[in-house]
């Protein structure tokens, strides 16, 4: 639980920053279909990363995207530690599937929610880069840094595929060091196989001090659509 603890730490210090921030986000629907990338891209909003690669297995080249609002007003004042300003700009993350019959692409899946927001003065930007991998695989990766208030820092990728016609979780990666006294704890989740992989050991040791696998289980495979954010799952002592 301790590692749930720390993340839980860390998602409450951003939750602090947000006094100059418009009180409500009104997300934008993506169209459903269109010829090109920036069809998509709503009036107001700009394209921050991008992936190309084949998700649904029909050999065309699909698009993973992460879209953010460009409105200034998300531009906020820090008169306390960390950075003078930062964006908070809210995120969505969007699935554009390639249609070969008319080459435009159709919308596959929009989340809202899962890319986190850079909206705490004295935390890195926290989202880290999207990819596709040859087999398919959607991959989301996320690193927490904070310049005051934690010794922590992580790392974390999210991994998603195509199947039973919605994005499901298929693993999770994890990496966790404590910069005070260089402890590392790595954590590797299959949930298809529904096994688990915990290293624990040192940054001055080339190699883990121990290493332990286990099994779990669980009835359904958790989907990017129904993820109201990201770590927001409490799974086996970690938030995911």
């Amino acid at each position: 639980m301790k590692t749930c603890f720390a993340l839980l730490f860390f998602l409450s210090m951003v939750s602090v920053f947000a006094q100059d921030e418009p009180e409500k986000i009104d997300y934008p629907k993506l169209v459903a279909s269109g010829k090109s990338l920036n069809a998509f891209v709503p009036k107001g909003w700009k394209i921050i990363a991008q992936a190309t690669g084949d998700l649904n297995k029909d050999q065309q080249p699909d698009i993973a995207v992460v879209l953010q609002c460009a409105d200034t007003a998300y531009i906020v004042r820090n008169q306390s530690f960390g950075v003078d300003s930062l964006n908070t700009a809210p995120r969505i993350l969007a699935v554009l599937f390639r249609n070969k019959q008319n080459n435009g692409y159709a919308l596959a899946v929009q989340s809202n929610h899962f890319i986190p927001r850079h909206d705490h003065p004295t935390m890195d930007e926290p989202f880290a880069g999207i990819g596709i991998d040859k087999n398919g695989v959607l991959s989301i990766d996320t690193h927490f840094w904070y310049s005051m208030g934690s010794w922590s820092t992580s790392e974390h990728t999210h991994k998603f595929r195509f199947q039973n016609n919605r994005f499901e979780l298929i693993g999770y990666d994890a990496h966790h060091l404590h910069r005070g006294s260089g402890e590392t704890t790595e954590y590797s989740i299959n949930f298809s196989t529904k096994k688990m992989r915990t290293k624990q050991g040192s940054i001055e040791k080339n190699e883990p001090d121990s290493v332990k696998t286990t099994s779990f289980k669980l009835a359904q495979l958790k989907t990017l659509s129904e993820s109201t954010a990201s770590f927001a799952w409490e799974f086996q002592g970690l938030l995911i």
